[in-house]
């Protein structure tokens, strides 16, 4: 890979878009808190970036692109795995697109033509299904490429991406062929997470988890808010992550690196950037307690260095 300045990278580009198609359903699923923690998890696992998170998409760019149609594979698993979980998600369907290109990447935003062309053909493609652009297909092993068929636009084609559909059950790229994540040289390691309450800033290690919040004064973090809970949530550190979790009536919203607030309720949430959390209420309506947070991961190479979005992008 290449930079062609200090931060846009030449990289193999995924965009996920996802839908429910249950009867009498017409607007676009959202994408639970559990999910959202999954989706960044895989894409932390093939070394990339996770960028442009909605309630509907997800923007990914891998390193080395070879990787992406295994993590697209991999996303599509996860979302089929949610809908059987989950009775209520049943409907729950992604369309994926894979392309390669030029983009920049700031601020949790992934920006480049490539992106907004695999945006606008992605929902072209059948449910549950993976289209990836001419250039990938040279990436596949040749079985994946014979079996791949063309996208038919029975509409307006002017600034779609042709894509090609791939077979569901074929083995994809001679490099990976769906090594199970957990035994990836290549890991994300949290070492360290940086919280801020009333403006005082407490770092925590493994060590100090479980990490208890609450209006228990005895709390790690003693809240004072009418809307949140005794034992309103804890912070654990679950194979080299620092997880929240929800134990309260009310919930918790918590403002993701990508600028997206989401509301959990008993349940686990990845912590991965910088963000902030509110027990009990929207950030908005808040006036106690705001949590902010920074977890940043250490990737860890052979030596252990740390390595930059730079330096595995660049």
């Amino acid at each position: 890979m290449f930079a062609s300045n200090s931060n846009a990278y030449r990289v193999g580009v995924v965009v996920a878009e996802y839908t429910d198609s249950r009867p009498g359903e017409f607007a676009q699923a959202v994408i639970s808190s559990m999910h959202r923690n999954r989706i960044a998890d895989e894409v932390l696992n093939f070394n990339g970036e996770t960028g442009d998170f909605s309630g509907t998409s997800v923007v990914a760019a891998v390193p080395k692109v070879e990787t992406a149609p295994d993590l697209a594979m991999n996303l599509l698993k996860i979302a089929v795995d949610e809908g059987q979980q989950d009775p209520m998600r049943a409907g729950v369907a992604v369309r994926l697109g894979i392309g390669f290109g030029e983009v920049s990447i700031s601020d949790g935003i992934i920006r480049g033509v490539i992106v907004q062309r695999l945006r606008r053909s992605v929902s072209r493609l059948p449910p549950n299904s993976i289209g990836v652009a001419a250039p990938i297909l040279d990436y596949l092993l040749e079985s994946a490429r014979r079996d791949a068929r063309p996208m038919k636009n029975d509409q307006d084609t002017v600034g779609l991406m042709p894509l090609w559909i791939l077979p569901l059950n074929a083995d994809l790229s001679p490099s990976t062929q769906h090594t199970p994540a957990t035994s990836r040289a290549e890991a994300a390691i949290f070492t360290e997470l940086s919280l801020v309450t009333r403006g005082k800033a407490t770092n925590i290690g493994p060590s100090q988890c479980p990490f208890m919040i609450g209006r228990d004064p005895t709390s790690n973090i003693a809240l004072s808010g009418p809307a949140a809970s005794r034992q309103h949530a804890r912070i654990v550190y679950d194979s080299g992550k620092f997880y929240y979790i929800d134990d309260s009536t009310n919930g918790s919203y918590i403002l993701t690196s990508a600028g997206s607030e989401v509301l959990i309720k008993r349940e686990r949430f990845f912590l991965l950037g910088k963000g902030a959390i509110s027990p009990g209420c929207p950030i908005g309506d808040q006036t106690n307690e705001i949590i902010r947070f920074d977890a940043s991961p250490r990737q860890l190479d052979m030596k252990g260095e740390r390595r930059s979005t730079t330096e595995r992008f660049g």
